[in-house]
């Protein structure tokens, strides 16, 4: 059971490959809803790397990581819709 199930069943199957697990049912207690809803940002540090410097790839993905929500959601709508967008390092 994860640490944050409230409660947990599995069902399982006996087949010719052993017994295997076929339903997983978690009482989650809103968790999965809850972290669904938080703006996650994964700089993608190998691709920056491509792009910048050690250094500037550091500083980059510090500006992004310190990035509110509200900033990165205009980030991530000025890139959706021309494909390009800035912000300050």
């Amino acid at each position: 059971m994860t640490h944050y199930a409230a409660d947990c069943w599995v069902a399982e199957i006996d087949c010719s490959y052993g017994w295997m697990e076929c339903v997983d049912i978690s009482e989650r207690s809103g968790y999965d809803l809850r972290a669904l809803m938080k703006l996650v940002i994964d700089p993608d540090e190998e691709q920056l790397g491509l792009a910048f410097k050690e250094n500037e790839k550091k500083m980059v993905v510090e500006s992004l990581l310190a990035m509110g929500e509200e900033e990165a959601l205009g980030l991530k709508g000025a890139l959706e819709s021309k494909g390009e967008a800035g912000f300050l390092v």
